[in-house]
């Protein structure tokens, strides 16, 4: 009877800031992603629990139907309703893809660094939300 030996995993050292921030935006929007398909499947709609509690939207509030717009091919509403929120979703969905492709082995040369991406995916979210909170976007009341 033959025993070989366990494989070691090659200690490659800690993530990189872009290692870290793809893994992050990657998350995001396979979380955001099972959200909106799994609330399809609801035969109810479900509510922002922040903007229940508190009456005042979430930084997130509206993405789930601006989500919505875009799955139906529906660009010009998307971006008339919350151009902010769209530029925020293109970014997240570009870091995701760009992570995911250099984890496969791509290594793209004209993406030095994350630092970039994630000042204008917080600049994004932040005027999605100043959008939201002055009544614009897709919340539903």
């Amino acid at each position: 009877m033959s025993h070989s030996a366990p494989v070691d995993a090659i200690d490659a050292g800690p993530p990189t800031p872009f290692e870290r921030h793809a893994t992050a935006a990657a998350t995001t929007a396979g979380l955001g992603a099972a959200w909106v398909v799994g609330r399809g499947l609801l035969p109810f709609d479900l509510a922002c629990p922040f903007l229940a509690a508190t009456g005042i939207p979430c930084p997130f509030c509206g993405m789930t139907r601006l989500s919505d717009h875009l799955l139906r091919l529906d660009v010009v509403g998307a971006v008339t309703g919350d151009p902010a929120g769209v530029v925020f979703l293109a970014v997240l969905g570009v870091l995701a893809a760009v992570g995911a492709a250099r984890r496969l082995g791509w290594a793209p040369t004209l993406w030095p660094s994350s630092t970039p991406v994630v000042a204008v995916l917080v600049t994004t979210l932040a005027l999605h939300w100043i959008t939201t909170l002055g009544g614009g976007g897709f919340v539903s009341s």
